[in-house]
């Protein structure tokens, strides 16, 4: 049974994405579409997509979103963006507002702790600290999506909408027991399941994703997990997983059947020479 089509309905918290439009035009289209795409977030998140009226300023109508809004996420780079009337940036500008709402924020900052940077950018960022506020780095935009994966799941944790124990496993590690969250969704099994799934491709491709870079796969865990979700991606992966079992049982059998023959020989000469 179709859990999506079954579920209870649930409102959906509303995500505003603020950042310096041309700076991260890519990384905004693929967190949107992870978002909406994602069994489990789309399950209780929603982007929040703004329109902008002839007859107003832009400005208004995104700190008008923005107090409509569950989430404030910002997303930092190298540029700070063209000033307002009031001196500094949009993003500088929605981030004060959110906070001013009190807003849940997730604030993102591209590349390595720098010393050197734009001056007013410097500011921002010394801003967000003195705030008290814990800000994210990330590098690609994988990184990023999985970063927001992550803080919008302890979102809903926070909120009572999605539990998390961790379960115990009788594997040993370094004298400590091995733990690993389990996420369980309030009537959701199918949701959890996904994410599961997804976490537990995730882990194997980071520890052996040299082996698939080798045979020419990405080592990308989300990757493999949506091919699979395909039935034409099952089915390749399952013939590719073929073939390379019949290679390694192939050559396996060719280095047992040399072995045998070098038994054999000695074997044959032995009894030759007795």
């Amino acid at each position: 049974m179709d859990w999506q089509k079954n579920r209870k309905q649930v409102m959906r918290k509303k995500i505003f994405i603020s950042s310096v439009q041309k700076e991260f035009a890519d990384e905004r289209a693929v967190l949107y579409k992870a978002i909406t795409t994602d069994p489990l977030l789309s399950r209780f998140f929603e982007p929040l997509s703004i329109e902008c009226a002839a007859d107003r300023r832009a400005e208004d109508i995104y700190l008008e979103a923005i107090a409509s809004a569950d989430v404030f996420v910002a997303i930092i780079g190298h540029e700070y963006g063209a000033p307002t009337n009031d001196g500094i940036s949009i993003i500088h500008k929605e981030f004060r507002w959110a906070t001013k709402q009190k807003i849940p924020r997730l604030i993102f900052i591209k590349g390595n702790k720098r010393k050197s940077c734009e001056s007013r950018l410097q500011k921002f960022t010394n801003e967000i600290q003195q705030d008290g506020f814990i800000y994210q780095r990330f590098t690609n935009v994988i990184d990023l999506k999985e970063q927001l994966y992550i803080n919008l799941i302890r979102t809903l944790k926070d909120d009572s909408l999605l539990n998390l124990a961790p379960k115990k496993k009788l594997k040993q590690k370094v004298g400590k027991v091995e733990k690993k969250p389990v996420f369980l969704v309030q009537g959701h099994d199918e949701a959890a399941r996904h994410m599961n799934i997804k976490q537990w491709i995730k882990s194997k491709t980071e520890k052996y994703g040299w082996i698939l870079a080798i045979i020419g796969i990405p080592p990308d865990g989300y990757w493999l997990y949506e091919t699979m979700k395909s039935n034409i991606g099952f089915t390749f992966l399952s013939i590719l997983s073929g073939a390379i079992l019949a290679i390694l049982v192939f050559v396996f059998s060719l280095w047992i059947c040399d072995k045998i023959n070098n038994v054999l020989k000695i074997l044959f000469v032995k009894k030759s020479i007795g």
